[in-house]
């Protein structure tokens, strides 16, 4: 409302134009009937008056029934009032706009009451947007009273339903909600859900070039295998080194068996780390994975964090429960039991960091180049779509 217009309401003694309610009944989804409390002296004539929308410009006919709305306050705390809305019980008024309705049926369809003079109607003033007092919308809660002359429903603040909680969207700290990837980037905006953008093939661009990223449920990056060096008295820094570590690992075979006596992976990633045996304190831990082969064996372990991982048709897989060895009774890879996604989230504030903060390099391994992600370097200034709390856009 303008400050004209507040100026023009405080002034109503004088210039003696009247104050106009209208009423907006969205009975069905994006089907709406329009009112006015014309009182029982203009609804024979069946006069309607004109207003324009709030927004969008479309002139509208509000047609006079009457109606009373009571019991509207607005408190900074205790309860949410909830007004009454009163109206004729007037059959041929509402089948004409609503159609052959039960007013059980209107339980729960939005009311919206727009407040202005007379002489800002659209047949006196054509301003566009119209001038009025604040809109104001209601849920209708329950039918309070029927009887022949009246119906009167009890109105509710569309905050003050039952089961309904604000936010809608409940916000747990530290853990995001979002479907993974279901509002990928490479989606189509009909099939997206949620606020996930992380593509479905994994891709980032960095530099003017596209490097596919792999992180799994435990925030560690998996890179392809042929990148991983054997133990070498002078590691380098950023290279990727396999040690034997950890003995106590054991493979679990796909007849049941168990051999123990398995290595961890290492990334170099310090320069303090130089020359010196990868260890938990000094390296990052990655992942590696091959290309699918139905002729190949792909390990499983008591802990299952070592399982092998393999790209099949475009989407990065993790042995399940038990090795799977090559030849005519492996199982290719797709969710049951024996392969899981390996690709997965961690629904933490690094989860998203480590993929929508990282970065891509090339490295030669056999004259052959590789792309792949660069644990060194992290994008600090990248936004990250983290639905665990609000304001999470970049993570620093």
């Amino acid at each position: 409302m303008t400050q004209e217009a507040i100026e023009s309401a405080q002034k109503l003694d004088t210039d003696g134009s009247e104050y106009i309610e209208l009423f907006i009944l969205e009975y069905v989804t994006g089907s709406y009937a329009y009112f006015y409390n014309g009182g029982y002296e203009d609804l024979g004539a069946q006069t309607p008056v004109k207003m324009r929308d709030t927004t969008g410009g479309t002139v509208r006919d509000y047609v006079p029934v009457p109606i009373d709305i009571e019991g509207m306050k607005f408190e900074s705390d205790g309860a949410i009032f909830r007004p009454t809305l009163t109206i004729a019980n007037i059959a041929a008024v509402f089948s004409t706009n609503i159609g052959d309705m039960d007013y059980e049926e209107l339980i729960g369809a939005r009311i919206t009451k727009r407040t202005t003079l007379r002489k800002y109607l659209y047949d006196s003033n054509t301003a566009n947007p119209p001038i009025e007092f604040p809109i104001q919308k209601y849920n209708i809660d329950r039918i309070q009273q029927k009887n022949i002359l009246n119906v009167v429903f009890e109105l509710a603040s569309p905050i003050d339903i039952q089961n309904v909680t604000v936010p809608a969207r409940q916000v747990i700290g530290g853990a995001c909600p979002w479907q993974y990837q279901g509002a990928a980037e490479n989606k189509t905006d009909a099939n997206k859900v949620g606020g996930c953008s992380w593509r479905t093939d994994y891709q980032i661009t960095w530099g003017g070039v596209n490097y596919n990223i792999y992180v799994n449920k435990k925030d560690e990056y998996i890179v392809p295998h042929n990148l991983i060096q054997a133990s070498t008295g002078s590691p380098t820094a950023g290279g990727f080194y396999t040690y034997s570590k950890d003995t106590s690992l054991i493979r679990v075979n796909s007849n049941g068996t168990r051999t123990a006596g398995q290595s961890k992976i290492f990334q170099l990633y310090t320069a303090t780390a130089l020359g010196a045996t990868p260890t938990d304190s000094n390296s990052t831990i990655v992942r590696k994975f091959r290309t699918y082969s139905a002729s190949d064996t792909y390990y499983a372990y008591t802990d299952t964090d070592f399982n092998d991982y393999v790209l099949h048709n475009n989407i990065l897989w993790q042995v399940k429960n038990v090795t799977q060895t090559g030849g005519a009774h492996t199982v290719a890879p797709e969710s049951g039991n024996y392969w899981q996604r390996g690709d997965q989230c961690g629904k933490k504030l690094t989860s998203c960091a480590k993929r929508f903060g990282a970065t891509g390099k090339s490295s030669t391994v056999s004259s052959v180049t590789i792309k792949h992600v660069n644990p060194d370097i992290q994008n600090n200034y990248a936004v990250l779509p983290f639905g665990g709390f609000p304001g999470s856009r970049r993570f620093i």
